[in-house]
């Protein structure tokens, strides 16, 4: 991941002291530190809550709701694609292959669909929440990852008679001032808050000191729900008076 023509432009406007907005992911994984730091430098803003998790709050909600508390713990459901793949494994007991089929044909998965199913995307997804929200130094290709594709319709079958439910889960643990990221496929029992996310819903659970826990769900992956997220950070850049 290079950030591609996508961090051209967002360096070319927040040093030309513009404000930017940014959906696509790639420049945010592998500079947005410095884009963020680009911005502030300038006395500018840049908007990106649609590059992570689009229509579910994540980075909103740091800004915002969760502003001045100490962050202990960040985990998610944050790929729509996975979500949908493994509902639909879970209600028919297919294949991961049928499944996958399903969802591309409902433009949910893209054609190439291994930086979803793979765990890239979420992957991605927690270095720019660690980057930007915590001040880190993540790198995606040092995130330990796992992905669905190994899923089979007999591990679906044993796993629902133990009343569990598989999800591709993004993480963020804090402890003694380390970091620790990943992205597993976690076995969830079925009054765990990840495991009511219906068809390519997604949902960020928060740890903090001060607040305590903090579950937000939501935000069907969805073309139209990622362009509202762009819509919505204009919204905010024009009602902030950036």
């Amino acid at each position: 991941m290079t950030g591609g023509k996508g961090l051209f432009y967002l360096n070319y406007a927040l040093t030309h002291r513009m404000h930017a907005i940014a959906v696509s992911k790639g420049a945010l994984v592998v500079e947005g530190k410095k884009l963020i730091n680009l911005a502030h430098q300038h006395n500018k803003k840049l908007f990106f809550s649609g590059a992570t998790a689009a229509a579910l709050p994540t980075v909103d909600l740091f800004e915002y709701n969760l502003a001045g508390c100490q962050i202990l713990e960040i985990e998610g459901v944050f790929t729509g694609t996975t979500n949908f793949i493994l509902n639909d494994m879970l209600q028919h007991e297919c294949a991961f292959a049928e499944s996958l089929e399903k969802a591309q044909a409902k433009g949910i998965a893209e054609p190439n669909s291994s930086f979803d199913v793979d765990g890239w995307d979420t992957a991605a997804k927690i270095t720019i929440l660690a980057n930007t929200v915590l001040g880190a130094e993540v790198k995606i290709q040092d995130i330990p990852r796992q992905g669905i594709s190994h899923v089979t319709a007999d591990h679906i079958r044993d796993w629902k008679k133990e009343n569990l439910i598989p999800r591709l889960v993004g993480f963020i643990h804090i402890k003694n001032q380390q970091i620790q990221t990943g992205v597993e496929l976690r076995l969830v029992p079925a009054n765990h808050p990840f495991a009511h996310l219906q068809g390519s819903n997604k949902c960020i659970r928060v740890l903090t000191q001060e607040m305590g826990e903090l579950v937000v769900s939501g935000g069907a992956s969805a073309p139209l729900a990622t362009a509202a997220a762009a819509l919505k950070d204009f919204e905010l850049m024009l009602k902030t008076g950036c």
